[in-house]
């Protein structure tokens, strides 16, 4: 089995590199910046706009797993398209064309139901899924959907990292409101490759992937507070985070209330059964990572 990696250098894909590389199957890989993962793969730069390059990267390929998209951006709709929906389209052609086994597509939980006109990652990503069923359903690949939950572990970036850095510097803590689903990313990526190794399962696999419990803002910095050695903290009123997030709403340019939803809505899930696979269910929590995201996220400046 050889394996291409796409988003090799990003959150999620230094991880799967070391299990990949770990269990002993070679490994290649790309990103848009290119450089080192797993101690000893080099990574092609390879920007995911040029699909020109995907005949030759799934040459010799049994499974692909594609990471590579638009995350944590400001992006235009277009560009989400682009990126997250055509790009991975392109990239499975070239794969069927080289004869490629498995086509392992990392989605996300939000692409169930997205928003129009609201959530253009989770859009495009839902997209991406239609179209690259067509293609399977077409074909002799086997095709993998996986909708990971929010995924945490060291050098997150976005929301947790934000909530990290807050608790260095002190922040209050929130009342207990809201409630949403969460996975380690060392769990995520087990997963991921056990899946790719398994025969069990479905032409066609649509697998939400999470861990057992639902996360809180207050239980989240709570954690981290733990991690950092700061003790229980001073809660703050409702009303004064939601004026907060109403200000970031604003400072930032989002679209009204998603400031709040992010840190008070209810996004929870349901981990799709992997029992026909006889893989474990993901079963570290957030508490078990607070103290490495804590670390990752740098010295306080308090």
């Amino acid at each position: 089995m050889t394996a291409l990696l796409t988003g090799a250098t990003g959150f999620i894909g230094t991880e799967l590199a070391e299990h990949i590389v770990a269990a002993g199957i070679p490994l290649r890989a790309t990103s848009a910046t290119g450089g080192s993962v797993a101690s000893t793969v080099a990574v092609k730069p390879i920007a995911m706009s040029d699909s020109d390059a995907f005949a030759a990267l799934c040459e010799g390929v049994d499974t692909v797993f594609h990471l590579a998209g638009i995350a944590h951006q400001r992006a235009a709709e277009q560009d989400y398209r682009l990126i997250n929906t055509d790009a991975a389209v392109a990239l499975m052609k070239a794969a069927i064309d080289a004869g490629v086994s498995t086509f392992v597509f990392l989605s996300s939980s939000r692409a169930d139901q997205p928003l129009p006109g609201v959530d253009p990652y989770a859009l495009s990503k839902r997209e991406a899924e239609q179209r690259l069923t067509a293609l399977a359903e077409a074909s002799s690949i086997r095709l993998i959907i996986l909708r990971p939950a929010l995924v945490y572990g060291p050098g997150v970036k976005g929301n947790l990292a934000l909530l990290a850095r807050a608790i260095q510097r002190g922040c209050p803590l929130p009342p207990e409101q809201g409630a949403r689903s969460m996975i380690d990313r060392s769990e995520l990526c087990r997963c991921l490759l056990a899946l790719a190794m398994s025969e069990a399962g479905g032409k066609v696999q649509v697998l939400t992937l999470a861990d057992s419990q639902t996360y809180s803002t207050r239980r989240i910095m709570q954690a981290l507070r733990k991690a950092a050695g700061k003790g229980s903290g001073v809660t703050l009123p409702l009303w004064c985070w939601r004026l907060g997030a109403r200000a970031l709403d604003l400072l930032t340019g989002a679209s009204s209330g998603s400031s709040e939803f992010r840190l008070f809505g209810n996004d929870t899930v349901t981990c799709s059964s992997l029992a026909f696979a006889n893989i474990p269910m993901p079963s570290t929590q957030f508490e078990d990572a607070a103290g490495d995201i804590l670390t990752a996220s740098g010295p306080s400046s308090a």
